[in-house]
């Protein structure tokens, strides 16, 4: 029977429609999914990890699971240069590490010691330079 806006016809239905971030749980299923690499956001360092990702992401796993490290760091944490390597994946060459860069937060002077924060390594040609003149 339909019970109005707050039940629904089905323990599935209601599943989807209150508890879609926790469905496996409410529903008792089971869902299959494909390995692969998941954004892991509880982590202090960004990364992408593998094993059993949350139930939200299994749901959809054409939107959430990627092949390689570099795909999932790619699209959940492109500002974070460092992500494919605490991901276990290769990391690309840093094209930023021997420019200069204004170093506010503990020097007060321009270095070029490759520890530029991730804003300005995104956007090295606002904020990084070739030689110390520039």
């Amino acid at each position: 029977t339909d019970g109005g806006w707050w039940h629904g016809s089905s323990k599935e239905d209601c599943c989807t429609k209150y508890f879609v971030w926790a469905y496996t749980e409410c529903s008792g299923e089971s869902i299959e999914y494909l390995p692969g690499y998941y954004p892991a956001w509880g982590d202090i360092e960004p990364r992408c990890d593998t094993g059993e990702p949350p139930d939200y992401m299994r749901r959809n796993p054409k939107g959430w699971i990627h092949d390689t490290p570099e795909e999932c760091c790619r699209n959940y944490f492109g500002w974070a240069p460092t992500c494919v390597a605490n991901s276990g994946g290769t990391a690309a060459v840093d094209l930023t590490a021997s420019l200069y860069y204004a170093d506010w937060s503990q020097t007060n002077t321009c270095v070029n010691d490759g520890k530029a924060p991730g804003y300005v390594k995104s956007s090295p040609k606002i904020w990084m330079y070739e030689t110390l003149v520039e």
